[in-house]
């Protein structure tokens, strides 16, 4: 089988990304960055995202990373 080819092209149309929301991601950080293959894009950060209404804000922990098969991964 043919594999399709790896294009790292981060977060552009027509380019998948998976995201997870999980808890603890200081401690599943050492686990993803020891796996071989991993490629960091973004170590766990705090981001803020203005809520749906707009009357508050929305605190996030995103980290951003390629799996070993080039796909474009986010926990948050």
């Amino acid at each position: 089988m043919k594999k399709k080819p790896v294009r790292k092209e981060g977060l552009t149309p027509q380019n998948m990304v998976l995201v997870f929301n999980t808890s603890g991601l200081e401690k599943r950080w050492k686990i993803i960055i020891d796996t071989p293959g991993i490629e960091v894009i973004q170590k766990p950060k705090y981001t803020e995202y203005p809520s749906y209404d707009g009357s508050s804000v929305i605190k996030v922990n995103v980290s951003k990373f390629y799996d070993p098969d080039g796909n474009l991964v986010e926990f948050n």
